[in-house]
């Protein structure tokens, strides 16, 4: 694929169009932009990581933009939305601000770091205005902007002053972490409570906050109380019952068949097999009084080297929508389905196993 420096000020072959997801509020968008030979694909982390994902495709290549578009994207329930080159070149060099740590990964950003590190762009407040318009979802209620609202406060993501009726400087950890569950409780007079258990420190903590609700905005925050907790007291908290099933694959080109037939799952390699996650095709699940952070998942498929696949959902409707999507492909054997009171599956995934009895054996033993 060439490697042209598309951000060099003599390079006259301009963006014919592109496009960012609504997906800002999750902290995270995806960002493709056209030119007349190729198209650029970014997956931009506000948060801690920048431009984490990049990729360059041929134009003429549609399925493979599609399918790159997916792989890259596709996880981020969102939409795309079409913005001009102004706001295009505004995302990349913020997104480089907050960390350049993955541009020796992909040579063509490397190519451009300089270029990057001294862009010049000329962007007006209503260019902006618009932008985040396009890139912020319009909020539908309480839950929904309290839930975005902790999200993004927790990442230390200045996104969350966009979700303020005023600057009421709302800080609960000075550096970036991640909101794992929010439970929301209403009180009087548009206030909420709520209880948060985010990722801290190599362990967790557990946050009561008070947050007044005005217009779809955040009028005011406080913080009640903060408390350390150690991982088990965290998995009681996060357990949720998980639907699981297993089967025997006769024909390991099956895998390579169910990737290509699903190009908008994730895939991610381990010592025992290749993990395929589904995600939802919306974040609605941040509109509910109580928030999971991988509620956004659908399913998840893992082919491990035993000829065995193992399936999950935390919802009884997706296990039993997957388990009849799977009936077509007559190499898969299914051999049993359950369920646990709590997630199984990436433990799985992590161990030295690679047969699920096995591995649910020794679970029963502990």
């Amino acid at each position: 694929m060439e490697n042209i420096n598309v951000f060099k000020n003599d390079y006259n072959n301009k963006i014919k169009k592109a496009y960012v997801t609504n997906t800002r509020l999750m902290g995270v968008v995806g960002v493709v932009a056209y030119y007349n030979t190729f198209v650029d694909i970014y997956h931009l982390d506000f948060e801690e990581y920048g431009i984490d994902g990049f990729y360059r495709v041929d134009i003429k290549d549609k399925d493979k933009i599609t399918n790159r578009i997916n792989e890259t994207i596709g996880g981020l329930g969102g939409k795309l939305k079409k913005i001009n080159e102004n706001q295009f070149k505004f995302l990349i060099k913020e997104a480089f601000n907050i960390s350049d740590v993955y541009f020796e990964i992909y040579d063509i950003l490397d190519e451009s770091y300089n270029e990057i590190l001294n862009l010049n762009i000329t962007i007006n407040e209503d260019e902006i205005k618009n932008l985040n318009e396009k890139m912020c979802l319009k909020l539908r209620n309480d839950y929904e902007l309290i839930n975005y609202y902790l999200m993004r406060v927790i990442a230390n993501d200045k996104i969350a002053n966009l979700l303020e009726l005023k600057d009421i400087n709302f800080e609960i950890t000075k550096s970036p972490f991640t909101l794992l569950k929010n439970d929301i409780k209403k009180g009087e007079a548009n206030c909420y409570l709520c209880e948060s258990l985010i990722d801290f420190e190599n362990k967790y903590r557990l946050i009561n906050t008070k947050l007044k609700v005005e217009n779809k905005k955040i009028i005011e925050a406080e913080v009640i109380e903060k408390l350390d907790l150690c991982s088990i007291e965290a998995a009681l908290i996060l357990n949720r019952k998980e639907y699981i099933a297993t089967y025997y694959v006769n024909d390991k080109k099956t895998e390579d068949e169910f990737y290509k037939e699903n190009s908008k799952v994730m895939k991610n390699s381990y010592r025992n097999g290749n993990l395929f996650t589904e995600y939802n095709s919306n974040n609605n699940h941040v509109m509910k009084k109580t928030y999971f952070l991988n509620e956004d998942i659908y399913g998840i498929y893992y082919f491990t080297n035993s000829n065995q696949l193992v399936i999950s959902s935390f919802k009884e409707k997706n296990i039993d929508e997957i388990i009849n999507k799977l009936k077509k492909y007559q190499n898969l054997e299914l051999n049993g389905d359950f369920i646990v009171d709590k997630s199984l599956i990436y433990s799985f995934i992590t161990s030295e196993y690679n047969d699920f009895y096995n591995f649910l054996h020794l679970e029963r033993e502990d």
